[in-house]
């Protein structure tokens, strides 16, 4: 008897709107002095808004120096075609992860545990922990190495997030 082929191609991928993980590249004591961006949210993507659920900073290498820092936070770029030497516009420095949340000096895994970010949470509503894409503005994540004379350090960024379905 002859097929006929009705199977979904595009389901290769999750296709659902089930939370995953972005990750960073790594960074280093060396991209002291810059804001370094993790991550971009571009209206071209085809997304229109994204939850973040949680935010971890995975040091992999203990920082070293005169009182190195860390805070991950929420800025904008002028176009997603932005690139090295482009200035960061910062929203909030701070606004997923602070410093104080963050051992520098110890490997580990350091979650959000204070700030705008867990309070947003709290609340149990989006705000707060709602990125809305940009052509231009584009929203950014990034990180803002504090401290001098560093001499040691590496970590990564992790969130969890969703493409939100739905304008809010």
């Amino acid at each position: 008897m002859a097929m006929l082929d009705k199977r979904r191609n595009d389901q290769r991928d999750c296709i659902l709107r089930y939370p995953f993980w972005l990750d960073s590249k790594l960074i280093t004591y060396n991209d002291d002095g810059y804001e370094v961006v993790l991550f971009s949210f571009p209206a071209a993507y085809g997304a229109k808004q994204w939850l973040i659920h949680e935010c971890c900073c995975e040091i992999v290498v203990a920082w070293a120096g005169t009182s190195p820092t860390l805070d991950l936070g929420l800025g904008t770029i002028p176009t997603n075609d932005s690139g090295d030497g482009a200035t960061v516009t910062t929203v909030d420095a701070d606004e997923f992860i602070p410093n104080a949340d963050i051992t520098e000096g110890s490997t580990g895994y350091y979650w959000a545990a204070t700030g705008d970010f867990v309070t947003a949470k709290a609340a149990g509503t989006g705000a707060g922990r709602i990125i809305t894409c940009a052509d231009a503005d584009v929203p950014v994540v990034f990180v803002s190495i504090g401290g001098s004379s560093l001499t040691a350090g590496q970590a990564v960024f992790h969130m969890l997030v969703s493409v939100v379905p739905f304008e809010l």
